[in-house]
C-alpha cells in the first residue's frame, strides 16, 4: 500500500535540512507529509512530545482529519526526505488505501499512548509512596485524580464530537 503511494507521488518529493520546520503548531497549511528518510521532532507547547524516524510515517495527518490547525510543530532533526501531499482530501478520495494507512498509523500511536498513560498512572503510586510525606498523600492523590478525570473527560468529549 505505502509503496504504491510512493510510486504514484515521485514528483512530490521534498527535502529539509536539520532545524527546518515542516509544519507549525497552530497554522493551517492543509499539507500532509509522508516521511521517506530522516528524523523529525514533534513539539507541542514548546515540549518535545516525540521523535519520528519511521519510513512512511504521515505528518500533519491530525490537522487534515480534524480540518483544523496543526496541533504540533514538526521540525527536522536530520536531513529529511518526504513526499508532500498538498491536497490530502483528493489523495484519500482517489486512493482509499491511503486513508486506511493513516487510520492504522493513528491507531498504533493511540495504542502506544494508552500504554504510556497506564504506566504513568501505575508508576505514580510508587513515586507517591516513596517521595511524598504520608500526610500529603491525600492532597497529591486528589490532584492526580482530578487530572485523570479531566483526561477522561477530554477523551469522552473528543470521541463524542467525532
Amino acid at each position: 500500500m505505502l509503496e504504491d503511494l510512493i510510486q504514484k507521488m515521485t514528483e512530490s518529493k521534498t527535502e529539509f535540512e536539520p532545524g527546518e520546520v515542516l509544519l507549525n503548531e497552530g497554522e493551517k497549511s492543509g499539507r500532509l507529509y509522508i516521511l521517506l528518510s530522516g528524523e523529525v521532532e514533534i513539539v507541542q507547547d514548546g515540549v518535545q512530545i516525540t521523535t519520528v524516524d519511521t519510513v512512511g510515517a504521515p505528518l500533519g495527518e491530525m490537522a487534515f482529519l480534524l480540518h483544523g490547525p496543526h496541533l504540533a510543530t514538526v521540525k527536522a532533526l536530520t536531513d529529511v526526505h518526504t513526499l508532500v501531499v498538498d491536497d490530502p482530501q483528493a489523495l484519500t478520495e482517489e486512493n482509499p488505501d491511503a486513508l486506511l494507512y493513516i487510520a492504522r498509523t493513528l491507531a498504533e500511536r493511540l495504542a502506544a499512548t494508552s500504554e504510556i498513560v497506564v504506566e504513568l498512572h501505575k508508576h505514580y503510586f510508587d513515586v507517591l509512596a516513596e517521595h511524598v510525606e504520608p500526610e500529603k498523600h491525600d492532597d497529591v492523590t486528589s490532584k492526580v485524580k482530578h487530572l485523570w478525570e479531566r483526561f477522561g473527560s477530554i477523551m469522552r468529549t473528543k470521541i463524542a464530537d467525532f
